[in-house]
């Protein structure tokens, strides 16, 4: 069965046939109906993208802050160790100190004793 009922106002018109109630709208209606309807349905689209593009740019952060922390951590390490190594240079570098401290006196000690062996050769030489 087709039916046409126009209403005049910007109301549709209600006709109910075999218990069942339909809607009749004017071309207009139907026009403006329509451009409303594909006007959400562009506003529904650009709301999904922005969505999507919101879980990515959260997804993105997320793996920056990930990558950020991994890095500080990172970091804190290296920090430690240029720090271990630095002590092992203050080590050594105490530890050399000391043995040229030794080095010199053992040398003295060497030119005492040549000097030492040298005034009893030359008193040997002396006294005979």
């Amino acid at each position: 069965m087709n039916f046409t009922g126009f209403s005049q106002t910007l109301e549709p018109r209600k006709q109910t046939i075999e218990n069942q109630t339909f809607f009749c709208f004017s071309i207009s209606q139907s026009k403006f109906i329509a451009q409303e309807l594909e006007y959400k349905n562009y506003c529904d689209s650009i709301q999904g993208e922005l969505v999507s593009s919101i879980e990515l740019e959260r997804a993105t952060t997320f793996l920056q802050d990930s990558a950020i922390t991994i890095l500080s951590v990172k970091v804190g390490n290296l920090e430690r160790i240029i720090g271990n190594k630095d002590k092992r240079l203050e080590q050594h570098a105490k530890e050399l100190a000391v043995r040229e401290k030794e080095i010199r006196k053992q040398k003295r000690h060497k030119t005492y004793l040549y000097i030492g062996v040298g005034i009893i050769g030359i008193l040997a030489i002396v006294i005979q």
